[in-house]
């Protein structure tokens, strides 16, 4: 049976969200991971700022890698 034009926009739309939902997980795992300190040579805790003194997050890898390909994704659908 032929897919008719409502069901090729259905499965558009499926497959927007599917993309959309990796994004938000993605990047709800960014925020849950992200850490505002590393543990210097020397011991301690220390935080990161930017030349303004604002406060820089710091991200593991895998969760920025999660986002970035979600992004990519979405930018290539």
């Amino acid at each position: 049976m032929a897919k008719t034009a409502l069901d090729t926009s259905l499965d558009e739309l499926e497959r927007v969200n599917a993309i959309r939902t990796r994004i938000h997980l993605a990047a709800k795992a960014v925020i849950d991971a992200k850490t505002s300190t590393y543990r210097a040579r020397n011991g301690r805790d220390v935080g990161i700022e930017d030349e303004r003194g604002e406060k820089c997050w710091i991200v593991p890898f895998e969760a920025m890698e999660f986002l970035e390909a979600a992004l990519e994704e979405d930018e290539t659908a």
